[in-house]
């Protein structure tokens, strides 16, 4: 039972949007995605609350679980190595220690964590400052949610996969 009218009505109006949601999925016809695997362990590292956000609605929607996120590169490269996932998220440009830096030290003790660039800056950037560092993808900002879960949905396809910038 809610302990306030506010509560109670969070409760129902959420309830009402998934249901308007489903039913308007039926009615267009909308084919859902029936996922056979587990969905892909994922750390989000990046400044920004809102890019975090969407990247953790667009992945859990897609049946990913999202293990851990950050806004700095320090909290982010300690958890990484403390819990391994499976792919990394990871922005260019972030407090502490730059994205690069997060993917250079993760591989060098954990070469097969995958991981996914989304960032502002051009990959021509990243290329010229850390030509050693590899990754499975890189999305630039602004993106389309269906974007990001198709980089994260082609690790289970290809999960060594690793472009060089």
């Amino acid at each position: 039972m809610p302990q306030s009218l506010g509560e109670g009505y969070r409760e129902v109006k959420t309830h009402q949007i998934v249901q308007i949601l489903e039913c308007r999925e039926r009615n267009l016809g909308c084919a859902r995605r029936v996922r056979y695997t587990e969905g892909v362990k994922v750390y989000i590292v990046d400044d920004a609350s809102f890019i975090r956000m969407i990247c953790r609605y667009h992945l859990t929607k897609a049946g990913h679980e999202i293990i851990g996120e950050s806004h700095d590169g320090l909290t982010a490269l300690a958890e990484i190595l403390a819990l391994q996932p499976e792919c990394v998220l990871v922005d260019l440009s972030l407090p502490g220690k730059s994205g690069a830096e997060i993917m250079r030290e993760v591989q060098q003790k954990y070469p097969h964590i995958p991981f996914i660039v989304v960032s502002a800056l051009d990959k021509d950037v990243l290329a010229l400052t850390a030509p050693d560092v590899g990754y499975a993808a890189y999305i630039r900002k602004p993106f389309e949610g269906s974007e990001l879960v198709q980089a994260v949905d082609s690790l289970q396809a290809e999960p060594m996969r690793r472009k060089h910038g």
